[in-house]
């Protein structure tokens, strides 16, 4: 369980993954996770080494949180990027899936939350996709200075294999080679295959079939 944080400046600067700046100042973050905090209770980073970090990207705007937590303290980027998967990323796509398959009734009025009872998904790769957009504003001498920086994540691609959704009866449908694309930009989720939601409705009213 995440520790509730409340003060605006964890607020706006705890997820130091993917924070927009302007003028050197966090104006909001777009991560479905607070990955700092999720590297904390981790244990892989302490509170000290979470300030530090903090102060760090406000001074380098450009680089991300997980560039600078392996830069200042040591932590392989494989370890920084497993926590993000396993943390923030992977929950994500779990609460995407199940809104997609329970916001309309499977078969004569029946919720389809009444039949999931899980869903459990592994990502064997994933692919991150970076962007750096830099803003300039004219000087009265007619030079420009940088206004604004911006580094985050632009998207994410993700191959799901399994992918297993259980329902209230233990039966369990499982999906191979799921391929997903996670826009930060808008949290949105696209299937690389328009297909797949379609055929998991399917199956799950089949299971529901089954099970009256």
């Amino acid at each position: 369980m995440r520790k509730e944080r409340g003060d605006v400046r964890n607020a706006l600067k705890y997820d130091l993954y993917v924070v927009y700046f302007q003028k050197n100042q966090p104006i909001g973050a777009i991560a479905p996770m607070l990955l700092g905090e999720a590297l904390l209770e981790a244990g892989v980073i302490s509170e000290a080494d979470l300030q530090k970090a903090l102060a760090t990207q406000t001074r380098n705007t450009h680089l991300s949180f997980g560039d600078i937590i392996t830069q200042l303290f040591a932590v392989p980027r494989h370890v920084v990027e497993s926590h993000y998967v396993n943390l923030a990323i992977s929950p994500f796509i779990k609460e995407w899936l199940h809104k997609q398959l329970t916001k309309k009734p499977l078969s004569d009025g029946l919720p389809a939350e009444n039949i999931i009872a899980d869903i459990a998904l592994t990502i064997p790769v994933f692919s991150r996709y970076e962007g750096e957009t830099i803003s300039f504003e004219r000087l009265a001498d007619g030079m420009y200075q940088e206004s604004s920086s911006l580094t985050k994540i632009e998207k994410i691609t993700a191959i799901i294999d399994p992918l297993v959704i259980t329902t209230t009866k233990q039966q369990q449908i499982i999906f191979h080679h799921v391929h997903l694309e996670v826009s930060l930009r808008d949290k949105g989720i696209s299937p690389d295959n328009p297909g797949f939601l379609p055929e998991a409705r399917l199956r799950l009213l089949k299971a529901l079939k089954e099970k009256n």
